[in-house]
């Protein structure tokens, strides 16, 4: 994943689950959509799931990333897992998704679905499954729909004794992503310590601006950086990470020297306010007109 690769040397192994956690208007689904088109061009064979989204505009929006989507779902490297359509109950027609590994998906919403889902991984391990379904980067753009449809220990126990065989069984790298704040606490801890690691999204207002970060805040076996990074939304739709060495240049440049450390901004505006009013007061009405004037139009 050219995106992570600086955060992670040593990259992801298949065989295993990566839990996301992001902020609901965190740009997640932006940087899964360019991890998804950033490993196509590097030749990785990619399934992108989709939840909570249209299929329409998930394959749009790749489109726009890489410009031989079609060719690449011809040819069996790219597959759109379309779990939303079935989702809206309405009669639209879905993704003309093929069968993985000879299994019918199964959606959410059927009462049946833990009984279906269980004949299936019986299946494949019984049966196996064919090469062409191994080694897959699978992404998921929000596994928090399984809330909608199951209680937390139901899902749980289906992430550990179902999803979890089946990412083993057909040797995929799996990113599970869950919104922050719809369920427990208990269930978050819980969930992160079944997975071989973490990664967070969040936004934060500074300055009067939305800033996005992520971070890889755990991974198990492998050395990662767990700073905080930033992340960038082009124009395109594509995510890039802001390199360190630029982060470092701003903050010792002129004009970072200029305005100081940026964690003290506020308190030495208010600092500076606070004293020219206390002057105003000596030197009068006028004053205090004209610098409060000055400061509106600064």
């Amino acid at each position: 994943m050219p995106i992570l690769s600086d955060i992670v040397p040593g990259g992801f192994t298949h065989s295993a689950n990566y839990l996301v956690e992001f902020e609901p208007n965190s740009l997640w689904y932006e940087t899964s959509l360019t991890i998804a088109a950033q490993a196509l061009k590097a030749g990785v064979r990619t399934q992108y799931h989709t939840f909570m989204h249209v299929p329409v505009e998930v394959r749009e929006a790749l489109q726009n990333l890489t410009t031989n989507l079609e060719s690449l779902e011809n040819e069996d490297r790219f597959r759109l897992i379309d779990s939303y359509t079935g989702l809206t109950a309405l009669p639209i027609q879905p993704e003309p998704g093929r069968l993985i590994a000879g299994r019918p998906q199964v959606s959410l919403n059927d009462p049946s679905f833990l009984e279906k889902y269980t004949v299936n991984i019986t299946r494949l391990l019984h049966e196996g499954a064919p090469e062409t379904d191994k080694g897959w980067l699978h992404l998921d753009d929000n596994t928090s729909i399984y809330n909608r449809y199951f209680k937390e220990q139901d899902v749980l126990d289906l992430f550990q004794t179902r999803v979890f065989q089946e990412t083993r069984i057909l040797d995929l790298s799996i990113f599970h992503s869950v919104v922050t704040g719809v369920w427990s606490e208990s269930f978050y801890k819980q969930f992160e310590a079944q997975c071989n690691g973490v990664i967070d999204f969040k936004v934060k207002e500074e300055e009067g601006q939305i800033e996005n970060y992520v971070r890889v805040r755990s991974l198990r076996g492998k050395f990662c950086d767990s700073r905080w990074r930033h992340l960038h939304l082009k124009a395109n739709g594509e995510v890039a990470l802001e390199n360190l060495g630029e982060a470092r240049k701003k903050e010792i440049g002129i004009s970072g020297w200029l305005k100081g450390p940026k964690k003290n901004r506020r308190a030495d505006s208010w600092k500076t306010l606070s004293s020219l009013r206390i002057h105003s007061l000596v030197v009068g009405r006028p004053f205090r007109r004209s610098v409060r004037r000055r400061e509106f139009f600064r």
